[in-house]
């Protein structure tokens, strides 16, 4: 699920967004410190933080600060789709980065069924900020400049 909503809008808004996620509703167990819960993934939201409003799943929420640490729109569904293959596979869900997140949490069994856990990885947070620099490196000049202005007029 991407968190797609059907409007009456005739333009669809396909955005591809790197979110982090921060427990806040249960312990965490003991893990390494630099750790970090990343999700990528795209959305039909202007705003990517909607994509984890509660009326998809009220437990992102809840149990979770979101952090969206990057968002950019595509005229292209397909073209957002790869980008977010592109990071899954780089972060694959097996090994270090498989996250099962009830024991990662400490939290009930079932508790984080249909929320798109395995797109959730578990990575040091030093790798999740070289993929933000990646991310806006690859934007070009004029993007750069209108995610500036943006980040001026309405976030500070």
């Amino acid at each position: 699920m991407h968190g797609f909503e059907a409007t009456d809008n005739i333009h669809m808004v396909c955005k591809f967004y790197f979110a982090e996620l921060i427990p806040i509703k249960y312990e965490l167990i003991p893990n390494d410190i630099g750790d970090t819960l990343i999700k990528p993934g795209v959305t039909g939201n202007i705003d990517a933080k909607k994509r984890f409003d509660p009326k998809f799943n009220p437990v992102y929420r809840t149990d979770f600060k979101i952090k969206i640490l990057f968002s950019c729109p595509h005229p292209d569904m397909s073209l957002a789709l790869q980008m977010e293959e592109y990071w899954l596979n780089q972060f694959p869900y097996s090994g270090p980065n498989k996250v099962n997140l009830e024991k990662y949490l400490g939290a009930p069994a079932g508790r984080y069924d249909n929320i798109g856990a395995t797109e959730i990885r578990l990575v040091k947070y030093k790798q999740a900020m070289d993929v933000v620099s990646t991310l806006y490196n690859n934007l070009s000049k004029n993007e750069r400049y209108h995610k500036q202005r943006v980040k001026e007029n309405f976030y500070e």
